[in-house]
């Protein structure tokens, strides 16, 4: 495998690549205010944290889906003629 680093990569661990310090919100913020914290960092996806616990892992694709899905199930129904 090629050398990163000088360190062949399949000898480097998650931790030699992982963010140290990662931006995390609590289980309890609002979607927007966890999409608000991922444009304001420039990043796709945050923990989500109970605690010291991590209870899960939000990205920008979920919250999208989450909207555009409520986004048709609150549209109107074609208009139907009666006659």
């Amino acid at each position: 495998m090629p050398e990163a680093g000088g360190r062949s990569q399949h000898k480097q661990q998650v931790k030699d690549w992982m963010t140290p310090s990662p931006v995390t919100v609590p289980w309890n913020v609002s979607a927007l205010e966890a999409y608000q914290q991922m444009k304001e960092q420039a990043i796709r996806r945050l923990p989500v944290m109970d605690g010291d616990l991590l209870v899960g892992i939000i990205t920008e694709s979920d919250i999208f889906r989450r909207v555009v899905e409520a986004g048709e199930q609150e549209a109107d129904p074609a208009p139907q003629v009666s006659r």
